[in-house]
């Protein structure tokens, strides 16, 4: 029987942003666990997060992962590469080419498309960077000074002090 040309994922991100390992309704598992979802957040705020495809993609196989519960609506960041279940983290060779074709973002969700561009079975997962908003407890951000103006004929900037004789 033929594989099917696309391997169809979705995992939804817990509902508190935590980091950790979940299962692909968001629930948190054990670290002996293999995981569906795996959370980090960056210096500054950023999360990254990794979704695992379920199973292995043939040569030539495209896989397509959905986030779900993915919090705000800025454009996000993604990647698509080999995983290691063993131990629930990403990887390359120089063997396999794993390909991004498309990162999309949609109210509550994103998606990654890549596909397995080498002659192998592969472990994969797709990744995710994006930016939660604050939540209602935090503080806000301190805003931001004015923009200084560019020097340059018509504004030589500060003036020199005048000497005093």
């Amino acid at each position: 029987m033929p594989k099917p040309s696309v391997v169809l994922r979705y995992v939804k991100l817990p509902d508190q942003l935590a980091d950790g390992r979940f299962d692909e309704y968001g629930n948190a598992v054990d670290p002996n666990q293999p995981a569906s979802v795996v959370l980090h957040q960056l210096p500054g705020g950023p999360w990254q997060c990794w979704g695992v495809f379920d199973r292995e993609l043939e040569p030539g196989q495209y896989g397509y992962l959905t986030f779900l519960n993915v919090p705000g609506q800025g454009v996000p960041g993604g990647a698509f590469t080999e995983w290691r279940r063993k131990n629930s983290t990403p990887y390359f060779d120089d063997r396999r080419l794993m390909v991004l074709y498309s990162v999309q973002r949609a109210e509550g969700a994103a998606r990654i498309i890549g596909r397995n561009g080498s002659g192998e079975r592969v472990g994969a997962a797709a990744g995710l960077l994006f930016v939660a908003p604050p939540s209602p407890n935090e503080p806000p951000l301190p805003p931001s000074p004015p923009p200084r103006a560019a020097e340059g004929p018509e504004n030589p900037g500060p003036s020199p002090e005048k000497k005093k004789s």
